[in-house]
């Protein structure tokens, strides 16, 4: 037994925990289980299957596809039978994967379904690959799959008969980095020790507590903590096979995980569902949720994380209770997300790594905390700063036994790599306190040089202007302008934004948002010119941002204007397998047909909807109904929520496909989506109250901008009306109600949606909305709309997307126009204008406004669809979407 071999320290927990939990899945809707003893024996049949095709020592097994049982056996099947293993990220296109297999010139490659095609060319091209095995069970093709592979395979053949050196060469991981120039990391036995050895007990946990392996397991961060570290540490591992939401869920909750290692950004996104969540259940929980945090804050550094866990039982009890540990590395971790977990009494260890350390080589000592270190480093380790300037900061250097021995086949740029002491420059630059933790601050290659000779970090500054919500990516790099270098940025703003702006007026905000969060910042840190585009920005597959591309980015956009900003994306195979099933050529063909943005480019998996497509949400839902239509499936309403992207269209349809039935009753299938809503079930909706509040804000803003009415009694009460109106300023919904006449306004109802709610917050007129969770929730929107129109009562509704911010009118959403088609409602149309600035979004009321002309609010004559066709404006046979802008016309002209 030698405890800087891997495989030692494998078998022997393996040995010991022989009867233990060791790896979950969930298929078709079950767990399958796999005991560390079931694990053995899988590994001796597959070792065995591969040592009878005659693998030479050091020859390669490379291993590609999801996160599976399977997938981790074979990653360990390669090295247990003398060969090395060499993982390859999946989300990489065909060439890069292509020079992979040129370089290392694999013998047996094991891959997921998708890939197999792939690698049947490349085995023409590569002679060198003898064997091809397909994890899939359904797989039928001329390859073996991985059962039928190991079904060759002696299950008593030993899999830790050969001894191992610390020194053998055990992986390799290609990283392409920022640069974009691919490199092989060499790692031995010996690296994969320091995991299990010394950072699980830091962590103070063991056999008994289960991990979430969502992280991709062919990226470090996925291998050191869910394979290398769980297993060698006796834990077991709930394998995500895909990044789902649902899937995460169900782990958390039915398989009790107790560690969540991720990135910053999937943490983010799950606190700011835990927020929504408090959120949508009203200002009552909301309070509460914020007199708790208030208490953690008070009493938790006294009574501990047990305390604080005990505070926030209920969304403890969310994710299943027992999550503990959330372990946050890769990136810095905002400091937000880091107390807002905290407070919540779940423990956060911040960890640093590369590949070149087979991940974490430093980890923060379970409940020592530091916001902003990565922790110290672990036993066997040491850490040096190099070149250090008068603020202590220096390139970080380590030395140990997680240093990875060398480049693969890259002499010259491991000489450049270590110096002659044996130090690793790993390219980041840090500092050390007096305690030995460490505090990162940039990259070498990214440190930004002024003219004036300070030094700008770019990754404190992304996380500096990060914190605003108008902000959705921040790249900063060097840059020239007008000779001088400059600290500049591309920035993605919020998908808000991107709904509701165009490129230059999304500049504009984003301008302001500069200026007002560097107004403290010293002039030198400041960001001094910026680009915006509506693409995401340039990243590795591990989420890095390339740097060098922002750069090339941001010169076009200042040379070619915004139009030249958009990303040339590569497409990976993954994308492309999907892109290439009749399924998504159908989906993208009907995409195509509705989308102006979409004709002259491939419509890719991850394009939005609404953002990169310009589909509103009836768009999607008539969308749903031609998948209905030609696949013969029911699409549950419930699972359209989960429905924001091309590739979730797709994925929902194979889902339902692979159901081998239709949800819902058999007649269901000669009407679609829309149809259902139309003739569904009545929702409930309360009963309308009187609003003092309201009343006495119409009175008062009324007196103070003197705001004018006119058209507003010229209405039939014995029929319901949609009144439709232009939005111009918050106080708009107030002013329209309180104009109506009072018989009428007791009958009117706004159904909630994202622009309106937030006037709930201020209690002025909440009782006549009825909200809705989501604003995208089309299904909702429709059903209590119908719902109320056909129990005699009024809506008010706002079809553009916002505010104006110019006073011009936007598009209006399609769903006008269905209200006036399908359920022949009469529409009174109104305009406001001369609102702008008393109330805009995210300012105060302008109460010293100095505006000669004073709000004008304009009811209309009602219209109907017959009078509009008897009239000329639309046709017989036009479409929701037409009429909704024969409508936007009539109040843009009133």
């Amino acid at each position: 037994m030698n405890n800087h071999v891997y495989n030692d320290l494998l078998a022997q927990s393996i040995a010991h925990n022989s009867g233990r939990p060791c790896m979950h899945i969930k298929r078709n809707g079950e767990y399958q289980t796999w005991t560390y003893a079931d694990f053995r024996h899988d590994l001796n049949k597959c070792v065995n299957a591969i040592k009878k095709t005659n693998l030479l020592p050091q020859e390669k097994c490379v291993v590609i596809g999801e996160n599976t049982p399977e997938w981790v056996i074979a990653w360990h099947s390669g090295f247990l039978s003398n060969g090395i293993t060499v993982p390859i990220d999946p989300n990489l296109p065909a060439q890069e994967i292509r020079e992979i297999v040129f370089l290392t010139k694999p013998r047996i490659v094991f891959c997921s379904k998708i890939f197999s095609s792939l690698f049947s060319e490349l085995s023409i091209e590569f002679k060198c690959i003898a064997t091809i095995v397909v994890f899939d069970k359904t797989y039928t093709g001329p390859f073996k799959n991985f059962d039928s592979f190991c079904a060759n395979g002696d299950p008593l053949e030993n899999a830790f008969s050969l001894q191992a050196a610390p020194q053998d060469i055990s992986a390799i991981i290609f990283t392409s980095g920022t640069t974009g120039k691919a490199k092989g990391v060499m790692l031995c036995q010996r690296n994969f020790t320091a995991i299990s050895r010394f950072a699980i007990p830091r962590m103070k946990v063991g056999p008994g507590d289960t991990m979430l392996a969502v992280l991709p397991l062919h990226h470090v961060f996925g291998a050191c903590a869910c394979l290398c570290g769980a297993l060698g540490g006796g834990l077991d591992i709930v394998l995500i096979p895909t990044i789902k939401g649902s899937l995460i869920l169900d782990a958390l909750r039915e398989k009790h995980v107790s560690m969540f290692p991720a990135v910053p950004k999937m943490l983010s996104l799950f606190y700011n569902s835990i927020q929504q969540n408090i959120k949508a259940k009203g200002p009552v929980v909301r309070s509460l949720f914020g007199f708790l945090t208030f208490v953690s804050i008070l009493l938790g550094p006294i009574f501990g994380q047990g305390f604080r866990k005990r505070l926030f039982g209920t969304v403890h009890k969310n994710f299943g209770g027992k999550l503990s540990i959330i372990i946050s590395g890769g990136a810095a971790i905002q400091k937000k997300y880091f107390n807002g977990f905290l407070h919540m009494g779940f423990n956060i260890v911040e960890g640093y790594g590369l590949s070149e350390t087979f991940g974490s080589i430093t980890l923060c000592p379970m409940g020592s905390p530091k916001l902003g270190s990565v922790g110290m480093p672990l036993s066997e380790n040491e850490v040096m700063l190099a070149n250090a300037d008068e603020q202590g900061i220096g390139e970080v250097c380590f030395r140990g036994a997680t240093v990875f021995p060398g480049c693969y086949n890259n002499d010259e740029l491991t000489k450049k790599t270590f110096d002659e002491n044996g130090w690793f420059h790993t390219g980041d630059l840090g500092k050390i306190d007096n305690k030995g933790f460490i505090f990162l601050v940039g990259r070498t290659k990214d440190l930004i040089v002024l003219d004036s000779g300070k030094n700008v970090y770019p990754d404190e500054l992304e996380e500096f202007y990060a914190v605003s919500e108008a902000i959705e990516e921040i790249g900063v790099f060097s840059a020239k302008l007008h000779d001088k270098e400059i600290a500049a940025a591309l920035i993605v703003p919020s998908q808000a934004i991107r709904k509701n702006h165009s490129l230059p007026q999304a500049h504009e905000i984003i301008r302001n948002e500069i200026l007002r969060l560097g107004r403290d910042l010293p002039s030198y840190k400041k960001i001094t010119d910026f680009a915006v585009v509506y693409d995401p920005l340039p990243q590795t597959t591990t989420k890095k941002l390339k740097k060098h591309e922002l750069r090339e980015i941001y010169y076009t956009v200042k040379e070619h204007g915004d139009k030249a900003a958009q990303n040339k994306t590569v497409v990976s195979v993954v994308d492309q397998s999907i892109m290439d099933t009749d399924e998504y050529r159908f989906i993208a063909s009907i995409v195509a047909s509705y989308s102006q943005k979409a004709q002259h480019a491939p419509i890719l998996p991850h394009f939005l909807f609404e953002i990169d497509l310009g589909l509103d949400s009836l768009k999607q839902l008539d969308l749903i109904c031609a998948i209905e239509k030609r696949f013969a499936v029911v699409v549950p309403e419930d699972m359209l929520s989960r429905i924001a992207t091309v590739g979730d269209a797709y994925l929902a349809l194979m889902e339902l496909l692979a159901a081998d039935s239709t949800p819902g009753a058999p007649n269901e299938l000669s009407c679609t989506i829309r149809q259902r809503i139309m003739n569904g079930s009545k929702p409930k909706y309360p009963a309308l109250q009187s609003e003092p509040i309201g009343k006495l804000v119409h009175a008062a803003t009324s007196v103070i901008w003197k705001i004018s009415v006119s058209g507003n009694n010229d209405f039939f009460n014995d029929k319901p009306l949609v009144f439709c109106a232009n939005r111009q300023s918050r106080l708009d919904p107030v002013w329209i109600l309180h104009s109506l006449p009072s018989a009428i306004r007791r009958k009117t109802f706004i159904v909630g949606t994202e622009e309106i709610l937030a006037q709930m917050q201020h209690g002025l007129f909440s009782t006549h909305i009825i909200p809705v969770k989501n604003s995208q929730d089309i299904v909702s929107i429709l059903r209590l709309s119908i719902s109320l129109l056909n129990d005699n009562n009024n809506l008010l509704v706002f079809p553009e997307s916002g505010e104006t911010v110019t006073g011009e009118l936007r598009k209006f959403k399609a769903g006008i126009g269905l209200l006036m088609l399908e359920i022949n409602s009469a529409v009174v149309p109104i305009r406001i204008q001369d609102a702008m600035d008393i109330w805009p979004r995210g300012k105060f009321p302008n109460l010293l406004r100095t505006k000669k002309t004073a709000p004008k609010i304009t009811f209309g004559g009602q219209l109907t669809f017959q009078n509009l066709i008897s009239s000329g404006k639309i046709s017989p046979y036009s479409s929701a979407e037409q009429i909704a802008s024969c409508i936007r016309d009539i109040i843009n002209e009133m």
